[in-house]
């Protein structure tokens, strides 16, 4: 994975973000938990949604699914810096 992190220990725990997204960023979809640890080609915002693939043995949804999700950024140095291209202080 892009994170240098070996895929096979993470099974069902990790996805491929945007690259706004650090690594780290935890996303919660359907009650369960991933962290971001991978990049890919085609995962990029789309009409200003993000796409993100799941690493699992079995798909959350089908291919395509718009899935309603918490995500939260890992802390940054400085505080919270969004990635939405907006610069508040300290970050």
């Amino acid at each position: 994975m892009a994170s240098l992190k070996p895929w096979q220990n993470w099974v069902d725990e990790a996805a491929s973000c945007p690259p706004e997204w650090p690594f780290g960023t935890t996303i919660i979809v359907g009650g369960r938990t991933w962290v971001c640890l991978d990049r890919g080609g085609k995962i990029e915002y789309v009409k200003g949604i993000p796409w993100v693939d799941f690493l699992t043995k079995e798909p959350v949804g089908p291919y395509g699914s718009i899935m309603t999700a918490v995500i939260y950024l890992p802390p940054q140095p400085g505080g919270f810096c969004p990635t939405d291209g907006t610069k508040p202080s300290g970050c």
